[in-house]
């Protein structure tokens, strides 16, 4: 069997399947992924170092709309309950609280903003 012109210059012959897609953007996904990762080690630091959360989960994460952000992020923390330490109380557990949060990161990963949310949302 004789191949045609087209098919010896790297083109299929009429009827052939397509090729398939080579895989686009690897490292751009790659690098999101990275940087998703970086965003999201940098919220459970801020929590753990600025108000002392025993557990940081982040329910939330991606592109910021705010004009000073580029990651945004919703996270639920678990923090000493205030009001039980205030009444000076002895006991034999620790009382945790959770409240949720939303932050905004710059591009250095640094938090340039955050916000406690409302219980009943």
């Amino acid at each position: 069997m004789q191949a045609n012109k087209s098919e010896t210059q790297g083109h299929p012959a009429k009827g052939a399947p397509p090729p398939p897609p080579q895989p686009r953007g690897r490292s751009a996904r790659t690098a999101a992924a990275s940087g998703l990762v970086a965003a999201s080690d940098a919220v459970r630091a801020f929590f753990v170092n600025e108000l002392q959360a025993h557990e940081v989960r982040i329910t939330k994460i991606g592109a910021s709309s705010a004009a000073d952000a580029v990651w945004e992020a919703e996270a639920e923390i678990l923090v000493p309950d205030m009001a039980i330490m205030t009444l000076g109380l002895e006991l034999t557990q620790e009382v945790l609280e959770r409240q949720r949060y939303v932050v905004h990161l710059d591009r250095a990963l640094a938090v340039t903003s955050y916000e406690q949310l409302d219980g009943d949302e």
